[in-house]
């Protein structure tokens, strides 16, 4: 259920709000244990510290802990920029959707409450998006898909060197790397830390539910950009992944793997069938 303080939330972007340039919408979730919730405020403190002044940062809190919604609120009232919206219950990838819904900004940045950001992170996003208005979203990892590699139960990203799906092994992404370097053309982006036009969300929608989180839904996502006409590309941008993200030890529970190849299953049966119409055209297979 939602609550009637997101209702709030909803009346405080609406009206009355400053058109921002840029606006962050930032993903915690706590798994109901407090040795989280330090990561997760440390990750929110970061973003405060590093997003501009005119910006709005709506922090979607999925699955809400009381001690962690009421940290959130404290930092809610501190800050004018920061709008909470508190999930009673794990919505997964839909809840990053309530919040680009609240976004106000001409550019949206995601992020999830592993992420640490350092100063430039949201400029160079930007900076990015305005100089090339053919590309339509930009984050600092990702893939390139091959075709002869991808089945119903194989991810078609491989891992290779400065791309991966394959953030799982980088911590660090600042950093220029021989093959990863700013302006790459990428097939698939993750959300974990990503920037987009909200004009996307006008042409192509939302993230769908269907796919899941977990690779499913942020490729989907990303070749309905590309569908739409837009290029994906490399950012390289100042922000730690804590503990590789998707590489850690939840990562490798024997459900999460499960559901992680039902997903690609899910995207293989939508996207592959149509490679030789659809995908061979944008994804350059």
């Amino acid at each position: 259920m939602i609550s009637w303080d997101d209702t709030l939330a909803c009346i405080k972007c609406g009206l009355g709000h400053e058109h921002p340039k840029v606006s962050i919408v930032h993903l915690v979730y706590d798994f109901g244990k407090q040795a989280f919730i330090s990561t997760l405020l440390k990750s929110v403190n970061s973003i405060r510290a590093t997003a501009p002044a005119d910006s709005d940062i709506i922090i979607v809190a999925n699955g809400v802990s009381q001690a962690l919604d009421a940290a959130l609120k404290n930092i809610e009232q501190s800050d004018k920029r920061v709008t909470v919206i508190s999930m009673r219950r794990n919505l997964g990838c839909v809840a990053k959707n309530f919040g680009y819904n609240l976004a106000q900004g001409d550019y949206i940045c995601s992020v999830d409450g592993d992420v640490i950001a350092e100063p430039g992170w949201v400029e160079k996003f930007t900076t990015a998006l305005e100089k090339d208005p053919t590309v339509g979203l930009v984050g600092p990892c990702g893939v390139r898909m091959n075709a002869d590699i991808w089945t119903a139960e194989r991810w078609g990203g491989p891992n290779l060197p400065g791309y991966g799906f394959g953030y799982e092994d980088i911590e660090f992404f600042g950093a220029q790397t021989a093959s990863g370097k700013d302006g790459v053309l990428l097939d698939s982006i993750p959300s974990m830390c990503w920037c987009f036009r909200r004009v996307c969300l006008a042409k192509i929608g939302y993230l769908d539910w269907r796919f899941g989180p977990l690779v499913g839904s942020d490729a989907d996502y990303c070749f309905r950009v590309k569908a739409a006409g837009w290029k994906l590309q490399i950012v390289r941008v100042p922000i730690h992944h804590v503990d590789g993200g998707g590489g850690n030890q939840r990562a490798k529970d024997p459900s999460v793997v499960s559901l992680r190849i039902e997903h690609t299953r899910r995207l293989y049966d939508e996207w592959y069938p149509q490679r030789e119409r659809t995908l061979y055209s944008f994804l350059g297979w």
